[in-house]
């Protein structure tokens, strides 16, 4: 039992380590500028968008309301 145990913290330790590492806000390039990283970050919305479209739905998040 505890084999079995240790085998899957082997496994879902690196599998969290990745996924947690993919989320990372910013990234360093030596000789970048600002510039730089928001022409990479437009063309990668823009590929991650082509791939999967945003599903937009409208939703109503208030009460509904009467003005006089």
């Amino acid at each position: 039992m505890r084999q079995a145990a240790r085998r899957q913290a082997l496994i879902l330790v690196p599998l969290a380590a990745f996924a947690l590492g993919g989320c990372a806000q910013r990234w360093e390039k030596p000789g970048a500028n600002e510039a730089d990283f928001k022409i990479a970050r437009m063309r990668c919305d823009a590929a991650g968008h082509q791939r999967l479209p945003p599903d937009l739905r409208w939703m109503q998040v208030s009460a509904g309301y009467f003005s006089p």
